[in-house]
């Protein structure tokens, strides 16, 4: 999600409306926030006379002011962000130079180290890491995203077996007559990410998904994703989550709910 100029911890408990507890404010947009631990991870805006788009903040205790404990400049907006075990993907805006993912070693959250970094030519949108793969989204290209040659692919998969060095092994292009869409977001629950783009006109159904801005793949072979079902939503899709057997769907404003809720139990039939 995305904050202006800071981000806010809140108490739920059994309350209709949450209580604030605490804050921090890095005077800048906060683009992404991963929780793990005592530590919240926050990527932002790049500010040229603060410097850390990427700061980590002691949360321990939600009902004081987090602390700052770490942090990297890095000079481009960072996105998206994922904790796996003692590292931190981070994915920033595109960068002429390459390396839109980094791969910062936090065992220290003093004192984060670079451990690698990929070329991925383009923003990159959302994160998800299981096991040995890295699952991605990224802002539209018209490369080439074939095999391991992931340019072009708004959906792309990576093994991080090495962190120093990962590894691409599979994608997806979303292009629908010669035009390329953003991907926004993506989550994996078994052997499925749920993936959602930019609106496209294109035929939306089981066997063609070229105009779904929600995807399911299956992603059982990561080098070979396959969609198995989607839903047109005839908006942006902006951010996806699941749990169970439903998907939480954000979109753009306009016509219909914002917010749509799906079963996905089947996924040969996905119920509104």
């Amino acid at each position: 999600f995305t904050v202006s100029d800071g981000y806010i911890l809140s108490n739920f408990g059994t309350n209709s409306t949450p209580a604030e507890l605490s804050g921090a404010t890095p005077n800048v947009d906060a683009n992404a926030v991963f929780v793990s631990g005592k530590y919240a991870y926050i990527g932002l805006d790049s500010d040229a006379s603060a410097g850390n788009e990427f700061q980590i903040y002691d949360v321990h205790n939600p009902a004081s002011i987090p602390t700052s404990v770490g942090g990297i400049s890095y000079n481009f907006n960072a996105l998206s962000i994922f904790v796996s075990g003692k590292y931190a993907y981070v994915g920033f805006s595109v960068d002429a130079g390459g390396n839109e993912l980094r791969v910062y070693d936090i065992s220290n959250p003093t004192s984060p180290s670079l451990t690698g970094s990929v070329d991925v030519a383009e923003d990159v949108t959302s994160m998800y890491v299981v096991g040995k793969f890295l699952y991605l989204t990224k802002t539209d290209n018209t490369g080439t995203c074939s095999g391991t040659t992931l340019t072009g692919c708004e959906f792309s998969i990576y093994d991080i077996t090495n962190p120093a060095s990962p590894a691409a092994i599979g994608g997806e292009d979303f292009v629908d007559a010669a035009t390329h869409y953003r991907g926004n977001s993506v989550y994996v629950q078994g052997p499925y990410a749920y993936v959602g783009r930019d609106t496209s006109a294109g035929t939306c159904s089981t066997t063609t998904v070229t105009g779904c801005e929600f995807i399911i793949y299956d992603i059982s072979n990561p080098f070979d994703p396959s969609p198995t079902n989607g839903r047109d939503i005839a908006k942006e899709v902006n951010s996806v989550t699941v749990s169970g057997k439903f998907a939480y769907v954000g979109t753009d404003s306009g016509a219909g709910n914002d917010l749509q809720i799906f079963s996905i139990g089947d996924h040969s039939t996905i119920g509104a």
